[in-house]
């Protein structure tokens, strides 16, 4: 039988009860997460489909891009657990969430708050309005009445 490599990680589904502690320890509301993991459209498991215009690329169900792998690695976060662990990619979307929504204020306009929480995908003016556009979008789909 032939060892496993040194990078194996076994590809874990988000579970409930992991999106229920990422809840409880960011204080992020789950229809921000939700819609978020929309619009990412990622799989646990899988990387993006294609590079990124900047040579970075996504990772995993919440598309981290790898651009933070070095910041990770420094918490003992790998591509493969980032890659393979749906509930490593949303402890991991929702520290950047934090991060990037810091001087956003949840009161504002709900447009300047989807710009302030584009920032997730880029700070880059350019494509953070199509983003806070897609955004829109999925928090409309969770809030549609049935």
């Amino acid at each position: 039988m032939d060892a496993l490599p040194d990078d194996y990680y076994p590809v874990e589904p988000l579970t409930q009860q992991c999106v229920e502690e990422v809840i409880q320890e960011s204080g992020i509301h789950p229809d921000v997460l939700f819609a978020i993991m929309m619009v990412e459209g990622g799989t646990v498991g899988e990387d993006a489909r294609r590079q990124n215009s900047n040579g970075t690329y996504d990772i995993g169900l919440m598309q981290i891009n790898s651009i933070h792998l070095p910041e990770l690695a420094k918490l003992g976060i790998s591509e493969t657990v980032l890659r393979n662990s749906g509930c490593i990619s949303l402890k991991v979307a929702a520290w950047h969430i934090l991060y990037v929504t810091k001087n956003v204020s949840y009161t504002a306009d709900p447009d300047e708050y989807l710009r302030g929480l584009s920032a997730y995908h880029t700070f880059s003016n350019e494509f953070n309005a199509a983003y806070a556009e897609r955004l829109k979008a999925a928090f409309a789909r969770i809030y549609q009445s049935d």
